[in-house]
């Protein structure tokens, strides 16, 4: 095992108990571990921070930096994608936004900061 299963509090909720044991469980049952680092089966990526702390485990030394790197990887590939975006993409994105939030909203995506108006 690469990551260190803590005490759990005894005044931790029993939802939060409940959740520790099913995030400890996932972990022997649907992760993996490539050089120090714990990953998802079915995605391969990096078992992120929150559900190490929400298990009350202390997660690998390597985990963090792979955390990190796995997002600025799926940043990166989110923008280029966004680049390549087709007229009728950028047209079913808009009919989808003015779906959820209604007509003349103005909508910033958080990742890319573009600011669009439905």
């Amino acid at each position: 095992m690469i990551y260190t299963e803590n005490a759990i509090p005894q005044d931790a909720t029993q939802l939060r108990v409940k959740d520790a044991f099913r995030y400890r469980d996932q972990f022997k049952t649907e992760t993996y571990t490539l050089r120090g680092v714990l990953r998802w089966k079915s995605n391969q990526a990096p078992v992120p921070l929150d559900i190490f702390r929400d298990a009350y485990c202390t997660a690998p030394a390597a985990q963090a930096d792979a955390c990190d790197e796995y997002s600025s990887r799926a940043i990166r590939e989110f923008l280029a994608a966004r680049e390549h975006m087709s007229d009728d993409e950028r047209a079913e994105e808009l009919m989808m936004a003015r779906a959820a939030h209604g007509p003349g909203v103005e909508l910033v995506n958080v990742i890319s900061g573009q600011r669009f108006t439905t």
